[in-house]
């Protein structure tokens, strides 16, 4: 068993949701400069010998997204990922202030009219292993599927 410290990354798109952090994370390292955004270091309560936890501002969009979290992966070789964020949902799936367990993603970039669409919307859904989560959960989740796309979409025309 692997009992070095584990190494755990937060991060925020939204310059809204950062400025929040910053101001409620109180007891943290400086603000330092990153190619995407500021970042910061704050202690964990979680057990002895912990390694700081790593706030990092990665921008919003899925381009900043990608490339920020690939940043992170990168520089700081972490064991987990964490993506601290707000998004929208579907009226009468989602309510105001869940808290969302993403079980599958659904990238719908790509609308396909000319050949198997449901095939190539397949090839951009990932089913998330979380099988390794223990409950109860310390928060109530509702366990749910996040769609990425470019445009607004309507529940129906997600064939999940």
């Amino acid at each position: 068993m692997n009992t070095a410290p584990q190494q755990i990354i937060v991060l925020i798109s939204s310059n809204t949701e950062w400025k929040i952090v910053k101001e409620l994370v109180t007891t943290r390292g400086e603000i330092q400069p990153s190619p995407y955004g500021e970042w910061f270091s704050a202690p964990r309560t979680d057990r002895e010998g912990s390694k700081p936890l790593v706030f990092f501002h990665g921008g919003w969009g899925k381009i900043a997204a990608a490339a920020s979290t690939q940043y992170v992966i990168s520089t700081w070789k972490p064991s987990l990922v964490i993506n601290l964020g707000t998004c929208g949902g579907f009226e009468g799936k989602i309510a105001k202030g869940d808290i969302v367990l993403v079980t599958k993603t659904v990238v719908y970039d790509l609308i396909d009219q000319m050949g198997d669409g449901e095939s190539h919307l397949a090839k951009y859904t990932t089913a998330l292993d979380i099988s390794w989560l223990t409950q109860p959960y310390p928060l109530a989740v509702k366990e749910s599927i996040m769609v990425s796309a470019d445009k607004d979409l309507d529940s129906q025309e997600i064939p999940y």
